[in-house]
């Protein structure tokens, strides 16, 4: 309707707007450009926001001004899409249920279900999409899983995305503690991921058996592993 309405306005007033002076169209200009920098907003945001994004306004706002307003956007939309993986990484948790000291965990959380599992099973879980960007920190975090172990849960409920890497670097922790003798059990998988992680061949690198729904599966299937 907008456009319509603009190619009337051209067709049939266009012969009046040559009578105006350039000096009060220029006046116009100015008006709605004022208007449409948002100046209030801008100062707001500078004082307000986040360091990341006070440098993203700034960085956009410099190449308006002095190179051009196409490259201000897509340069804008570059830094942008970085600074959000970034945080996207950052948000993702790989914990040792019950753990301190493991890598994103933020407080003590035990075991959400009451079972009873042997000493020598460790059970992890993974919290938010799991991409590039996040994929160090499971390996990370497994480095240093204790001698003495003899099975790894990974708890997949709460990851409803993985990507290319994140499935190869599941796929990879899973063979080198298949190759050290460490069963690794998968618990509760998303049902978004099922069809990647049989894609990418993650489901047949585990037992069968190693592929379980809840905790409770989980301690029937490990519960032999210790006298």
């Amino acid at each position: 309707v907008h456009a319509v309405f603009l190619v009337l306005v051209i067709v049939l007033l266009a012969p009046f707007a040559a009578a105006v002076p350039l000096a009060a169209l220029a006046a116009i200009l100015f008006a709605t450009a004022w208007n449409m920098s948002d100046v209030p907003h801008f100062l707001r945001v500078l004082r307000r926001a986040p360091l990341a994004d006070k440098l993203l306004l700034a960085v956009t706002f410099m190449l308006t001004v002095f190179v051009d307003l196409v490259v201000a956007v897509n340069v804008g939309v570059m830094i942008a899409a970085l600074l959000f993986m970034k945080r996207m990484s950052e948000s993702v948790r790989v914990q040792q249920q019950g753990d301190i000291g493991g890598e994103g965990a933020s407080s003590v959380e035990p075991l959400e279900i009451p079972v009873q599992l042997p000493p020598s099973v460790l059970v992890y879980r993974i919290d938010g999409p799991f991409f590039f960007g996040a994929a160090e920190k499971l390996e990370s975090t497994l480095e240093r899983v204790p001698l003495g172990v003899r099975a790894i849960v990974l708890r997949l409920g709460r990851v409803p995305f993985m990507d290319a890497t994140g499935l190869a670097t599941l796929l990879e922790v899973i063979e080198r503690y298949r190759h050290r003798k460490v069963r690794v059990l998968l618990c509760g998988i998303h049902p978004d991921l099922l069809q990647p992680l049989r894609a990418a061949g993650v489901l047949d690198a585990v037992e069968p058996g190693d592929i379980c729904t809840s905790l409770h599966e989980v301690a029937e299937r490990v519960g032999s592993l210790d006298p």
